[in-house]
């Protein structure tokens, strides 16, 4: 996460100082973020394991309601079409991982989600119109107590209505996967955000 955010950081200044900001077109640099339900954050295993020299198979899942999250940082070539670097994740308790400082406790903080770069496309003018976006990069599956995941490959899918200047709501779905000790995890978040960006 700490990365994440700082490439992100990273990448605002680099465009800030090359495009007037904030002038109120899509054109230029853009930032934002949205807040909003997640009714879908799942994991789940389905691995084959060596037991005892014996091959088992475990199948693991859980689906959980938690509260959707993006951050954007983008630059608009035109009014229509922006490129942006993207934090699209969701947060949520679990039911599945013990607190190891309460092991009959089992309430772990899950963060999960993709990060990388989001191609947004507007099909009309500024305010009201209807937008679709799809992205590319890593998922990040991060544990409150326990080590983080290796991340694996992740990809974002979206659309909705940008229903006033600078403001909008949209359906996402991002999928991924993560490993841990040899174990492959698969992902899927999908959330309703209302998101604000300010260009």
């Amino acid at each position: 996460m700490k990365h994440a955010i700082s490439l992100l950081v990273i990448f605002a200044v680099v465009v800030s100082t090359t495009v007037f900001a904030f002038d109120g077109k899509r054109q230029g640099f853009i930032i934002g973020g949205g807040l909003g339900i997640a009714p879908s954050a799942t994991w789940k295993v389905d691995d084959d394991i060596i037991i005892n020299g014996e091959q088992s198979n475990i199948s693991i899942k859980e689906d959980k309601v938690g509260i959707g999250i993006n951050i954007v940082i983008g630059y608009g070539w035109d009014e229509k079409n922006i490129i942006a670097l993207e934090i699209n994740s969701t947060s949520y308790e679990s039911d599945f991982f013990p607190d190891p400082h309460a092991p009959n406790s089992f309430n772990q903080s899950i963060f999960q989600g993709t990060y990388g770069f989001s191609w947004y496309h507007y099909y009309g003018n500024v305010g009201r119109c209807f937008f679709s976006t799809v992205g590319l990069g890593i998922f990040v599956f991060d544990i409150e107590d326990y080590s983080t995941n290796d991340v694996g490959a992740g990809v974002l899918l979206g659309g909705g209505y940008e229903f006033t200047r600078h403001v909008q709501i949209g359906l996402y779905l991002g999928m991924g996967k993560t490993s841990s000790h040899d174990t492959d995890f698969t992902h899927s978040n999908l959330s309703v955000l209302i998101s604000a960006f300010a260009f």
